[in-house]
């Protein structure tokens, strides 16, 4: 019929924004109040906090752009937290933001134990993954806008993931101790 707009590309209302949005920021604050020690870890090697919201909150077709990018900033802000309630003990600890794009919901935080395991985990270059490094001139920080504190670095990688029925390409901004 013509004149009749398809549903499918109506954007609707999020509905809940603001409490979800609220119940993510004191998801997050919670985590920044401690910092992970043995009885914390997942792995042997780092521990790491995933984007603690609903894959559709974030990564829907009706989220807004302002509401991802606040979700991107909350990641930088509970990361920088994290340095702030580290112990003296832990300082070699590296703490990290990974903003993967386009689907922020796969973003994460990433406290490294383990120096060499570090200086390992840039290193993705097999036929299955590939990190490229993005030119330095360009920052998501700056196009986007985002706060990121004095004492950290950041780095973008174009990803690649080429697996028998997976195929992805985007970007992981990392933001934090690098």
């Amino acid at each position: 019929m013509i004149g009749i707009p398809n549903n499918h590309y109506i954007k609707r209302k999020v509905r809940g924004q603001k409490r979800k949005l609220n119940r993510l920021k004191h998801k997050l604050n919670d985590l920044s109040n401690f910092f992970p020690d043995v009885s914390y870890l997942q792995h042997e090697r780092y521990y790491h906090i995933h984007m603690p919201c609903s894959n559709s909150f974030v990564d829907s077709k009706n989220s807004p752009s302002n509401l991802r990018k606040e979700c991107m900033q909350l990641l930088i802000n509970t990361a920088y937290d994290l340095t702030k309630t580290r112990p003296d003990s832990k300082k070699e600890n590296k703490i990290v933001c990974a903003i993967n794009l386009p689907f922020i919901w796969d973003s994460q935080i990433i406290v490294f134990y383990d120096n060499n395991y570090y200086d390992e985990f840039f290193d993705r270059n097999s036929d299955y993954q590939r990190w490229s490094k993005l030119n330095s001139r360009f920052s998501i920080i700056d196009s986007l806008n985002l706060k990121c504190p004095d004492i950290f670095s950041v780095q973008g990688y174009s990803e690649e993931i080429n697996d028998d029925d997976y195929k992805h390409k985007g970007q992981i901004w990392f933001i934090g101790e690098l």
